[in-house]
């Protein structure tokens, strides 16, 4: 990779939300489907103890999203700190039964004047696990903060997507 070229140049001047990275696929942004009876759980493996890591979660279609075990209003679009939130589950509140709704998910982090993402070397791996009993989807992602070179385990999260009420 050109080290002069960052991980937003190449998404911006490719015009895409993926690229590849010494083999590797790199995206800007992720999406995870959830139907009417489904919740996404979101565990912290790992942050970056240096700088406050987050996660954003936008609901791209379906209407307004909840952060099960946070201080959040349902919204549209939420914000969740690593160290603050090591653990969590998404759903949507207005899914009428057997309708799914689309879940954009980005990293991002607190620098300074605020929350900042798709600058200088943020990307994210999307790594496809096996899938538990009882769950419909498991990945985990490796995202690269903007800060300095393309370092994937600024912050590392377990998804897994099963129905409500069900540990996974």
């Amino acid at each position: 990779m050109n080290s002069a070229r960052t991980l937003a140049d190449r998404f911006r001047t490719q015009r895409t939300d993926r690229i590849r990275v010494d083999g590797i696929e790199v995206v800007s942004i992720t999406e995870i489907e959830l139907d009417s009876d489904s919740i996404l759980e979101v565990l912290v493996e790992d942050s970056r103890p240096d700088i406050e890591q987050s996660l954003r979660i936008r609901g791209k279609s379906g209407g307004d999203i909840s952060v099960v075990g946070a201080d959040f209003e349902p919204s549209e679009s939420v914000l969740v700190l690593a160290e603050t939130y090591p653990a969590f589950e998404v759903e949507f509140c207005d899914l009428d039964d057997g309708d799914t709704g689309v879940l954009q998910l980005w990293n991002s982090w607190i620098l300074g004047d605020g929350e900042h993402a798709w600058i200088g070397n943020s990307g994210i791996v999307v790594e496809t696990l096996p899938v538990p009993e009882g769950a419909s989807d498991r990945i985990r992602l490796w995202c690269s903060d903007g800060l300095g070179d393309p370092d994937f385990d600024d912050l590392v999260l377990l998804l897994t997507v099963g129905p409500k009420g069900v540990g996974h």
